[in-house]
């Protein structure tokens, strides 16, 4: 749900943070390098060989993040112009 301005609330951007959190549960960190590396199926020194880190980008796509949404101009004009901080 939004506000006014169809942005989000402060406590709906928490709630989804949290759902989010929820559902990703990593532990790689607490494996041993060498048994990380034979999971992963990689080399510590060179890496993935060219034809899994092919297969990897057709499976996951390009390595990059995903711009967080962007409050629109027009959106931080009116609030510019109202004097709206909380918007």
């Amino acid at each position: 749900m939004g506000n006014a301005f169809g942005g989000i609330s402060k406590e709906e951007k928490e709630k989804r943070a949290a759902e989010l959190r929820k559902n990703v549960t990593m532990t790689e960190h607490q494996e041993e390098l060498e048994t990380l590396l034979e999971k992963l199926e990689t080399d510590g020194t060179q890496g993935l060989r060219s034809a899994k880190a092919s297969a990897h980008f057709v499976k996951f796509g390009r390595n990059e993040l995903t711009p967080p949404p962007q409050t629109p101009w027009y959106i931080k004009f009116i609030n510019e112009m109202t004097g709206c901080a909380v918007c």
